[in-house]
């Protein structure tokens, strides 16, 4: 709710126009730019025809309006990997019908690296951060975040090191 988002549409005519329209503008407006205004709650549909001559082509796209995330947690707060291995790591946000999606970054990508999926790719051996941010912010106007650390380690060390991990809780 309250953010916009621009509608694309791509491989058309160099003399095609192009006109937006909402199902239902409570829920969602947009402009002749194709600018999607979030302004209530629910979901609606943007109509979009393409005129080019006299070919006329409708396309739909389904817009669901939510509440905002107000906070972000990993699901896990360690991962131990392999150096050339993936694996794919998750977040709650919440509330839980949020329509936003966190966004990722690795403090270090020569380490470990992250797709806008969740998905981290071990690249080099050491320890990096993995963070995890939303659009809320504090008090002192700083993002809402949480990380995540990641370990790269040889394939062969990697159930060693989570042992270790697991006979020292007190490094949790």
């Amino acid at each position: 709710k309250d953010k916009s988002f621009k509608l694309q549409v791509y491989h058309i005519g160099e003399n095609a126009k192009v006109h937006f329209k909402s199902d239902d503008q409570e829920i969602a407006s947009v402009n002749s730019d194709g600018v999607i205004f979030a302004n209530k709650l629910g979901t609606t549909h943007i109509n979009v025809i393409i005129r080019d001559g006299s070919d006329s082509t409708s396309l739909t796209c389904e817009v669901t309006v939510g509440p905002p995330a107000v906070s972000v947690k990993w699901t896990q707060s360690r991962v131990i990997i392999g150096i050339d291995n993936t694996d794919t790591l998750k977040v709650i946000t919440k509330p839980s019908n949020t329509a936003e999606d966190a966004k990722f970054y690795s403090k270090s990508d020569d380490i470990a690296s992250i797709s806008t999926g969740g998905r981290i790719t071990a690249n080099g051996y050491g320890i990096t951060y993995l963070f995890a941010m939303i659009d809320e912010e504090d008090s002192d106007g700083n993002r809402t975040y949480d990380t995540c650390a990641v370990i790269v380690v040889s394939q062969e060390n990697v159930s060693k090191l989570e042992d270790y991990f697991s006979e020292h809780t007190e490094l949790n």
